[in-house]
């Protein structure tokens, strides 16, 4: 196969995907933070990832005339994706977590997609019909893909695309448990992970369209579905850097929390005297305020206080305690004393710990930036000294 102008920015491209997957991933091995389970099973999920991307880099480079043994080796690689993304997820956000019997089921069925979904028939090729074939199944026009192949693909897609779903419910339920438990606004780069996640999914479906489209109009697609194969990659290249720099922005609200089992002698919570708490002590100006702070405070269970708190006023815990840093920010930021302060030093002061989460949090309670509340308030105070004069 002679390697044309497209066929130079296709190996450049798998090349540098391959390099840098492989170099991450290396770090995640030895890496000592954060949770050792999470990285491991990211280290799984990078390195299959990249081994998918390093089998293309072979053809595109013209090396597969060198290591024809290489190529469309590591297909069946992509039933892996899914499995390894679900567990990777799964001990992140439970990092105490261990192994349940159940979770063999799992495993077993990875060991399928692993060993028995494979392309043995052209694996078993010598390698001079291995290199006769690639240029064929790469860029003839006239390739058309076969019905088993299609539905061996779809199958794996399917099964990958069903692994990532739950691990999106997992994410989800994570969020909503914390928002019940926990006033950290850093929650934030769990929605990160999220989103990072929500357009994992969305790249399995459009790669499943792809090979739909190519079987039934013979549309040669094979290039844009070994970039997507890269941009999957570059997604867990973020989350791995992310993981060996700064794990805490993953972890530290997704650590299990010890909470000492106290005996209350209270077994009602009184709006009023939450209300009153509130106002007087003003323990919203804690950033790490927990749920299992507040009931304390209340001298009330966590759950009794979290159920008065929904059912009274509609709010789960997170909102709750951000709605008074909100209205806090507001009363500080047009006093005098703070007007040599920045807006996040203010913010900072009222309990919110990042400046992404602070003006998200602040336009949902408020509808308006902050910078427009204060350019708003000015203007007020302007209006009104005109009159007084």
């Amino acid at each position: 196969m002679e390697i044309g102008q497209s066929d130079v920015f296709a190996s450049v491209a798998t090349g540098i995907g391959t390099f840098q997957g492989f170099l991450i991933a290396i770090n995640l091995l030895f890496l000592r933070k954060g949770s050792k389970k999470a990285n491991l099973f990211l280290f799984a999920l990078l390195l299959a990832q990249s081994l998918i991307i390093f089998q293309n880099f072979i053809v595109f480079s013209g090396l597969y005339y060198q290591f024809a043994h290489i190529t469309l080796l590591f297909f069946s690689f992509n039933g892996l994706i899914g499995p390894l993304f679900f567990f990777y997820t799964l001990f992140l956000i439970s990092p105490d977590r261990g192994l349940k019997w159940y979770d063999f089921i799992h495993l077993s069925f990875f060991f399928y997609l692993l060993f028995f979904t494979g392309n043995w028939d052209y694996i078993n090729l010598p390698a001079y019909q291995k290199i006769e074939a690639i240029p064929y199944i790469y860029s003839q026009e006239n390739y058309i893909l076969s019905f088993t192949i299609l539905i061996s693909v779809l199958l794996k897609k399917s099964i990958t695309l069903a692994y990532v779903l739950i691990a999106f419910r997992l994410i989800n339920t994570k969020i909503k448990t914390l928002k019940n438990n926990l006033s950290d606004t850093n929650i934030n780069y769990l929605r990160r992970f999220k989103l990072i996640t929500y357009i994992f999914g969305l790249c399995i479906i459009t790669h499943m369209s792809l090979f739909i489209i190519d079987y039934n109009y013979h549309i040669k697609i094979y290039k844009l579905e070994i970039y997507i194969h890269i941009l999957n990659s570059l997604f867990l290249i973020v989350i791995a850097i992310i993981t060996i720099q700064q794990p805490e922005r993953l972890l530290f609200v997704l650590q299990k929390n010890k909470v000492t089992k106290l005996k209350f002698s209270k077994k009602q919570v009184h709006l009023d005297e939450l209300l009153d708490l509130m106002l007087n002590q003003k323990p919203y100006l804690n950033p790490e305020l927990k749920l299992h702070d507040l009931a304390s405070l209340m001298n009330a269970p966590s759950h009794t206080l979290s159920d008065q708190i929904n059912k009274e006023l509609g709010l789960n815990f997170y909102d709750f305690i951000n709605q008074y840093r909100v209205n806090e920010f507001k009363k500080r930021v047009v006093l005098p004393e703070y007007k040599n302060l920045t807006l996040i030093a203010i913010a900072h002061d009222v309990g919110f710990n990042s400046k992404t989460s602070f003006n998200r949090i602040f336009k949902k309670h408020t509808s308006i930036t902050p910078s427009e509340f204060l350019t708003q308030k000015q203007v007020s105070t302007s209006e009104i000294g005109s009159k007084l004069n």
